[in-house]
């Protein structure tokens, strides 16, 4: 199961972020996405990483919802995010719905832009 994609605005270049909820390292990881205008300026990390393995997954929270993501990824969630406040992230393999191949070639097309407008950017190489 997968979070409750809704359809990204067709007339506003739109792009989908993370917002990763505070937690200590062993704490769930738990989230819920918003879809934000490109031209709005919106401050987020994007997050680059190796998927792994796509087969072995873990769950996190969204939107209350179990959705798996690679162990990688949630190793990746799980190191960089906040004890504290909410931070905002960019990670294609959540805020890209998978299952739309349109949104994928439109946000794939988009992710240059997506990088270069970030504000930051973390490069996960994993636990290895």
């Amino acid at each position: 199961a997968g979070p409750p994609y809704t359809q990204l605005s067709p007339t506003v270049p739109t792009l989908r972020l993370l917002m990763l909820m505070p937690g200590c390292f062993n704490d769930d990881i738990t989230g819920f996405l918003i879809e934000v205008p490109i031209a709005s300026k919106p401050k987020y990390v994007a997050l680059s990483y190796e998927w792994g393995n796509p087969r072995d997954t873990v769950p996190i929270q969204l939107f209350g919802q179990e959705y798996l993501v690679t162990k990688n990824l949630a190793a990746a969630l799980r190191h960089i995010r906040s004890e504290y406040g909410i931070m905002a992230f960019w990670v294609d393999a959540v805020c890209i719905n998978q299952a739309d191949v349109a949104e994928k070639n439109v946000q794939l097309a988009q992710m240059g832009s997506i990088y270069k407008d970030a504000t930051e950017v973390l490069v996960w190489l994993g636990m290895d």
